[in-house]
């Protein structure tokens, strides 16, 4: 990176110079896989969106403080941050705006050890509550300082292809035993857990990763994961992060790791990112088809087509309906 990010400091507050060089190891460890990555692209993510989140992440700025979510109203207030113009049409002006920005950061306190404020304020901001981090040493789920940046800055930066992309690839599709969920599983956030994985067990941003070398990942972690032991002090080993492998399958996750944060070749930058968005749907739901129509869920599904089928006097009779046929609707529910 040229030049460090700027570091804003509660008045008071000791900070030591590891955990300055976390913060700046988070967000340089970012930008450095987002310029290798874009240099083998093949294709997928927008060019224009590309660089604004390289120019935003450029401009990043990280508040470290213990005062959590007061620490945003404190910065709007002094001007050191400034409300987007959308937020404030939102509420009917800018005193309606900061009297909702209050309500929401009452409600949440300081429970958040880290934060972004995207879509609030214009500035790219990440806020790191250490007195909360300092609490929670040695949990299961707290990350170094620098994980945890990475995490938010890309939230921060807004690489909205690429979230576009993770949302198409999960969908509302889980494992089995979890609840799907509006937030876990949104395309914003899995982007940046995809983006903090890479982080976390050092992924090579030139590397296209098989079903094998996943299930690796999978195995990996979550054996490390089994026999932690809570140390006192200190946060728990990054390579312990097993949200995605805990909520999404191998194929989703193979697919999130190679088609996510990728652009178009110079000469292909003519085509319709939303097409492509489409077009990079519909391949995955083909691709997936075969293994669904096995699943129990589809089987489901599959039941309720050849009676509706049946009901048809036109249609043919459940024994001459032929797989490819049912496979064929399967997959036109995946496109729509």
């Amino acid at each position: 990176m040229s030049g460090e990010n700027k570091i804003i400091v509660d008045e008071n507050l000791q900070i030591s110079d590891e955990q300055r060089q976390e913060v700046q190891e988070g967000l340089s460890s970012l930008k450095n896989w987002l310029i290798k990555r874009r240099a083998v692209s093949k294709n997928a993510d927008g060019e224009p969106d590309y660089q604004i989140a390289l120019d935003n992440l450029d401009k990043t700025q990280v508040f470290l403080t213990e005062k959590g979510a007061d620490r945003l109203i404190e910065a709007v207030q002094k001007g050191e941050l400034h409300l987007t113009d959308k937020f404030i049409q939102a509420y009917g002006g800018k005193d309606k705006a900061m009297a909702s920005l209050q309500k929401i950061c009452d409600k949440q306190g300081d429970n958040n050890i880290a934060f972004n404020a995207r879509g609030i304020v214009q500035e790219p901001t990440v806020f790191l509550n250490l007195k909360h981090y300092e609490q929670n040493k040695g949990h299961l789920e707290l990350r170094s300082i620098s994980s945890l940046v990475t995490h938010e800055a890309t939230h921060a930066i807004g690489l909205k292809f690429s979230e576009n992309m993770a949302n198409v690839i999960v969908g509302r599709e889980v494992n089995d035993g979890v609840e799907y969920s509006k937030y876990r599983d949104s395309g914003k956030e899995v982007y940046a857990r995809v983006m903090q994985l890479r982080h976390d067990l050092k992924l090579n941003p030139e590397q296209e990763f098989t079903l094998d070398d996943v299930s690796k990942m999978r195995q990996d972690c979550m054996e490390k994961r089994q026999g932690y032991q809570k140390v006192d002090g200190k946060a728990a080993p990054e390579n312990l992060d097993t949200m995605l492998f805990e909520r999404y399958s191998d194929e989703q996750i193979q697919f999130l790791l190679n088609a996510t944060s990728e652009i178009l070749p110079q000469q292909d930058n003519s085509l319709d990112r939303y097409q492509l968005a489409l077009d990079m749907k519909r391949d995955f739901a083909a691709s997936q088809a075969e293994l669904r129509v096995k699943s129990q869920l589809y089987k489901t599904d599959a039941n309720q087509i050849l009676l509706a089928d049946n009901q048809n006097e036109n249609a043919p009779k459940v024994n001459n309906l032929s797989q490819t046929i049912l496979q064929k609707k399967l997959q036109e529910r995946c496109y729509s």
